[in-house]
């Protein structure tokens, strides 16, 4: 069908047939693409000029100019979206990242904790979204990855699917493809790493490939910026393509079997016919829509009865040997002596995975991404309070005094408080997305396993814990790495109880004040209890409210590899931003109720007795009256709650003096008291911000209120302890 381009409506793809007449525009019309041997879309026709993308460039064209170029209607796409699927290690997230840029968002599933990946393409003229969806193994549906992924596949209606595969271990990947196959989805297999298998001395026969899964395959390097281009040249081609999956099956007693239950499920009208009968071969349950069937449990009675083996064994072995058929037909060796990549990996496990040797490299490494991130961290977060220092001065120039209060303690103070946070999360999500991409972190996980097993949690809980000595907030946004919601729960709730970083200059300042050079004695002690206590609630969590034990460890031990800096860096901004996004604005809000409430009411002294709260320190005195506090601790304990380096800045105000801080200290406590009180500081909650993330990372108010009753319940209780202990030892 043809007709002038003013008249398409938007979605709408053409190709030119002939630019009607002469002039400048029209010339320059030509030169920007419009030829007949392109196609292109409409992305807008509205009122104004129409919005058309060809040759992957948006272009913006009067209405009057449009009117004159006659075009021909072509076929509507079929695909408006791509959806990237595949085993942990393929190298999705690298083609993710090369396929999208910098568009892209990261949040979460519906419901769940699964991290969600999106972003934004063109191809062949066309915008498309683009999902990475989670990285799994199947479809078992034994993690909230798999069920999630399921879940999009079954429901998906325009989505392109591609499929990733790691050509070094194809026949391991096939597994996936060939349950994808099964649901009949449309896909593009994607072999990935074909350098390295080439390397490996691995020949792919990828048209054959294409022959026995019945769907397009094509063989790249995400690394190559040609390899990408070809793929998105593939995709071009089929997004107005209806692909028909044909895989070809074996005819054995299993899948004669199958093609029976689908044939009576798809006269049911029941789709994709064949995975459902794949599913209810496999577990007995029957689609609600067909309950009452009464000829398809005989049919899987009988089956049951000859291969005399539970079935989902029978259903896993029978998708196995399909993989191993179609991998002995695609893979063929072209050297039989041990690969390269693979000899090196063996030396380096033969060192890292040493029972003696490994796990002190493994401290020496996590020791040395905590020492860099806080070296660095620390001068990248004082010239950002320098800056933040300088702005609130300014501000505190503002004739009007609320005004100027409000601006510099308020706001700035807020997004100080959030942005003094940020180099170090950016630090550390770097450091450690090269040590998972790199695959050494695998290896961590292996050898801490046992001891985190005993205490009912999984290796990979490990990670979380070290780095809630330098900070909570990316301690708990890391413990994403975790595959179990109940191992992620009951790492969250650990994190707060190892000393971070901000309560250093408190615990330090104590021990100057009452123990001098002796003072690094109670550091310790503090840092050691802090460790026993974590430990405890671990155990404790794991006999009562989260009985729920992590499983024996399963995890691939993927090849080393030299990480990918695009990926390196699209990982860590992702994270990093989302810090500052979400974390921040609920900082941020209760930075500003904490200066409200210092300021009113009108007229008194911001942060004295007198202000609300002052008021609530006094109110609330009494319950930290049996520890010794006065009412002084008591408001620096509340304004630590937003950051503990507070404490000392309210102590030192309400405590006013000419002298310094560490100087009148034992004037206003006892020994046993500053000991109760370090106790305190070291087992409540941390800050606002770690509140913030774990309600965030939980999706849970649940177990955010728990962390904050519960830190706030151990902190009195051992502090009291401790009160009475020392008080009868030192009299």
């Amino acid at each position: 069908m043809t007709q002038t381009l003013d008249k398409l409506e938007a979605g709408k793809r053409f190709r030119v047939k002939q630019i009607l007449g002469e002039g400048k525009g029209l010339h320059r019309i030509r030169e920007l693409g419009f030829s007949t041997i392109q196609e292109g879309v409409v992305v807008r026709n509205a009122r104004g000029p129409i919005l058309v993308s060809i040759q992957d460039r948006q272009i913006a064209i009067g209405r009057g100019i449009a009117a004159r170029i006659e075009v021909e209607v072509l076929r509507d796409i079929l695909y408006n979206e791509l959806a990237l699927i595949g085993q942990p290690n393929c190298g999705k997230t690298l083609l993710f990242n090369r396929l999208t840029g910098s568009s892209q968002h990261v949040g979460n599933w519906p419901g769940v904790t699964v991290e969600k990946k999106e972003g934004k393409t063109i191809i062949g003229g066309l915008p498309l979204s683009v999902i990475d969806l989670p990285g799994i193994y199947s479809f078992s549906s034994l993690s909230e990855e798999e069920e999630v992924a399921k879940s999009f596949v079954l429901s998906a209606k325009q989505t392109l699917f591609l499929n990733i595969l790691d050509a070094t271990h194809l026949e391991a990947n096939l597994y996936l493809t060939v349950q994808l196959a099964l649901m009949r989805v449309p896909m593009i297999v994607v072999v990935n790493m074909m350098d390295e298998a080439e390397k490996e001395g691995l020949s792919l026969d990828l048209s054959r490939l294409s022959e026995l899964l019945g769907v397009p395959v094509i063989g790249i390097s995400a690394l190559k910026g040609e390899d990408i281009a070809r793929l998105k040249q593939l995709i071009a081609e089929v997004l107005d393509q209806k692909i028909e999956i044909s895989l070809r099956l074996s005819q054995n007693e299993v899948t004669k079997t199958l093609e029976k239950i689908a044939e009576i499920f798809a006269a049911n009208g029941i789709e994709p016919s064949f995975w459902a009968a794949y599913a209810y071969l496999e577990t007995n349950n029957l689609p609600k829509e067909i309950e009452d069937l009464s000829g398809l449990p005989p049919l899987r009675e009988s089956f049951v009865q000859k291969v005399k083996k539970d079935m989902p064994t029978v259903m896993t072995e029978w998708i196995l040997s399909l993989c191993m058929g179609i991998a002995r037909e695609v893979v063929k060796h072209r050297i039989l002596s041990l690969q390269t990549k693979k000899r090196i990996t063996n030396a380096l496990d033969a060192i890292f995975l040493n029972p003696i040797v490994g796990p002190i490299l493994f401290f020496l490494f996590m020791g040395s991404i905590f020492w860099i991130t806080f070296q660095l961290g620390d001068i990248l977060s004082g010239y950002l309070e320098s800056f933040f220092g300088f702005l609130a001065e300014k501000a505190q120039t503002i004739p009007i005094p609320w005004l100027a209060s409000f601006i510099s303690d308020g706001l700035i103070g807020g997004v100080g408080n959030v942005v003094a946070l940020f180099p170090y999360i950016v630090i550390i999500f770097l450091l450690l997305s090269f040590l998972e991409d790199s695959g050494y972190m695998a290896r961590g996980t292996f050898l801490v396993d046992r001891f985190m097993h005993k205490i009912g949690l999984h290796g990979k809980s490990f990670v979380p814990l070290v780095l809630g000595f330098g900070c909570s907030v990316p301690a708990i946004m890391s413990t994403r790495m975790l595959d179990n919601r109940s191992d992620k729960i009951k790492t969250m709730l650990m994190v707060p109880f190892f000393s971070c970083s901000a309560r250093m200059p408190v615990f330090t300042l104590f021990a100057a004040a009452f123990f001098g050079k002796n003072g690094w004695m109670m550091l310790l002690a503090l840092y050691v209890l802090g460790v026993f206590v974590a430990i405890f609630t671990a155990w404790w969590l794991s006999k009562s409210l989260i009985k729920e034990h992590s499983e024996g460890l399963i995890m691939e031990l993927p090849v080393y590899r030299m990480p990918s800096p695009l990926n390196l860096w699209n990982n860590t901004w992702n994270r990093s931003k989302e810090y500052l996004i979400r974390a921040g604005s609920i900082l941020l809000f209760f930075s500003i109720v904490l200066w409200l409430l210092s300021i009113l009411p009108w007229g008194v002294e911001p942060g004295s007795s007198d202000s609300l709260i002052g008021r609530i320190g006094h109110g609330i005195s009494w319950i930290f009256s049996p520890l010794g506090f006065d009412w002084q601790m008591t408001v620096a304990l509340v304004n630590g709650f937003f950051a503990k380096e507070i404490v000392i800045s309210t102590l030192g105000v309400l405590y006013g003096s000419g002298e310094s801080l560490a100087a009148v200290l034992p004037q206003h406590m006892s020994l046993p008291t500053m000991l109760a009180y370090m106790v305190f500081i070291l087992l409540y909650i941390p800050c606002a911000a770690t509140v913030a993330t774990l309600r965030v990372e939980s999706r849970s108010w649940k177990w955010t209120l728990f962390a904050i009753v519960y830190g706030l319940l151990v902190a009195w209780g051992l502090a009291f302890v401790i009160k009475i202990v020392s008080t009868l030892i030192l009299g």
